[in-house]
């Protein structure tokens, strides 16, 4: 492609920030520019080390002024920007969002969620969560009100037309496009396909490998989020097996706050004793993935789109992953032919935990590595790319 686009990323600070600025400046096919919106700079914490520019209101816009029409703005996530700065792209520039999950199934004041899921917590969890759910709700609205310097979309009707103003529009499942089309009337985006990998997992080279699985460990959860319900599918594991030769790590240092970071602390000590391993700490990837290949289980409580980086590096490592039978995860990973996921429901117990997979873990690669490779990825991005110039 001679005549690249140049694309202006708008980004938030999140591990996988830096992994996606990798893979866009080793493909090569656009030009790139990453820009990060902050009031409080010193506060970064995982895009420092990376080319990214810290700007302030008014820097933004003099960016938004200077588009030009061969410019894309690319919104890693929905409030990567404010909604009123949205807005005033001008309509010649193409504007992608790259969606996560919680700017979907999470929106606050204003709006609500785009996509209802209904009740995404379970009874324990709930329980813990109540108080600090209304009072975090309060503390949002606040927050809106009160802000003076543009950070924040104080009117609904602003952000649904900020919504209608993203021309496409990349989910993290295929079915979240089809979805928000049916519950959000004002999504009007077209459908193009992108992932947040790290670059250097699920390499076809890796795919007859044999697994590094070398113990028996449970991982529970994938970060503090109390999304995950964390205290229930710790009191599932409990309640539904008997197994105790295991080591309990639950990855904490991630997303959440410390009230519930501690509630889940409390909880899994009282159950489990020593065998609990609270992760209080952010790890590298390398120390991360000796952990998970001390584990032959993971299990994650999640009703939304979440942690699918967490299931797939642990389908790919042979692990088995349990998953709400009323979860998206399940839902997306048991209707793909050849992996193989588990319910917490039916099958958390001492049989399945002891036994070997009952998988083929080369055939679950090759799935695996056709979806959210590299090279998978760099394909998507070319036929997004073709897609806005067509």
């Amino acid at each position: 492609m001679n005549n690249k686009l140049r694309f202006v990323h708008f980004v938030v600070d999140d591990k996988f920030i830096p992994d996606s600025i990798k893979c866009f400046q080793d493909a090569d096919l656009t030009t790139n520019k990453f820009y990060y919106l902050t009031e409080n700079p010193t506060a970064v914490k995982y895009i420092k080390n990376s080319i990214v520019e810290y700007i302030n209101i008014k820097q933004l816009n003099d960016i938004i002024n200077l588009l030009e029409d061969d410019n894309v703005v690319v919104l890693h996530c929905l409030y990567a920007l404010p909604a009123k700065y949205i807005c005033k792209i001008p309509m010649n520039v193409k504007v992608i969002w790259y969606a996560w999950g919680f700017d979907i199934y999470s929106n606050g004041y204003p709006i609500n969620p785009l996509i209802d899921l209904g009740d995404v917590l379970q009874p324990m969890t709930k329980s813990h969560m109540r108080s600090f759910i209304a009072l975090k709700d309060l503390l949002g609205r606040f927050r809106v009100i009160t802000d003076t310097k543009g950070y924040h979309t104080k009117s609904a009707s602003m952000q649904y037309k900020a919504i209608s103003r993203v021309d496409y529009f990349a989910g993290v499942f295929q079915s979240e496009y089809d979805l928000l089309r049916k519950h959000c009337q004002y999504f009007q985006a077209k459908r193009i396909t992108h992932n947040y990998i790290h670059p250097e997992e699920f390499a076809l080279k890796d795919i007859s490998e044999p697994s590094n699985v070398s113990g028996n460990n449970i991982l529970l959860g994938n970060s503090a989020a109390f999304l995950c319900n964390h205290i229930d599918i710790m009191h599932a594991l409990y309640n539904q097996t008997t197994l105790r030769d295991f080591d309990v790590y639950c990855p904490l240092s991630y997303g959440g706050n410390q009230y519930y970071i501690k509630a889940v602390v409390k909880e899994g000590k009282k159950l489990f004793g020593d065998k609990f391993k609270p992760l209080l700490d952010y790890l590298p990837f390398d120390e991360y993935t000796k952990i998970i290949q001390s584990c032959s289980s993971i299990v994650l409580g999640y009703k939304q789109q979440a942690a699918t980086c967490n299931c797939l590096t642990s389908l790919w490592n042979g692990l088995k992953v349990f998953l709400p039978k009323t979860s998206m995860n399940y839902d997306e990973y048991k209707n793909v032919d050849g992996l193989k996921v588990y319910s917490i429901e039916e099958d958390l117990n001492d049989l399945v935990l002891s036994s070997k997979p009952d998988f083929d873990i080369v055939n679950q690669r090759k799935i695996i590595s056709g979806i959210y490779s590299y090279e998978r990825w760099k394909m998507d991005l070319k036929e997004s790319l073709e897609i806005m110039m067509s």
